[in-house]
């Protein structure tokens, strides 16, 4: 077991229809924290302001945050991706995903 942030977000399975609230990242430090959406896009932005300050350019291009969990009914993998929309607004958008465990 690693390390990963608990993210506050609630929907449901897109299989079942189950409510699903559950949900871990490992997009941010990974510290156990509990963030919301806007909170680990802006931690994930923040990592990667700091490389550019110490002169480090990331070899692999910076990727967007994501977040997942598994439906505890079907067993469906759920992960969301937050992507910058306007406005300052972020769009959560569902990966689509027919893996079962």
């Amino acid at each position: 077991m690693g390390m990963f942030d608990e993210i506050i977000y609630k929907a449901t399975c897109h299989q079942c229809g189950e409510p699903l609230s559950e949900f871990q990242s490992k997009s941010g430090d990974n510290v156990l924290a509990r963030l919301t959406p806007r909170q680990l896009y802006e931690v994930t932005k923040s990592n990667t302001s700091k490389l550019k300050i110490y002169g480090i350019e990331p070899k692999v291009i910076v990727e967007l945050p994501v977040f997942y969990t598994y439906c505890p009914k079907c067993g469906s993998r759920e992960e969301f991706v937050i992507k910058p929309g306007r406005l300052r607004k972020l769009r959560i958008i569902p990966v689509k995903s027919n893996t079962n465990v």
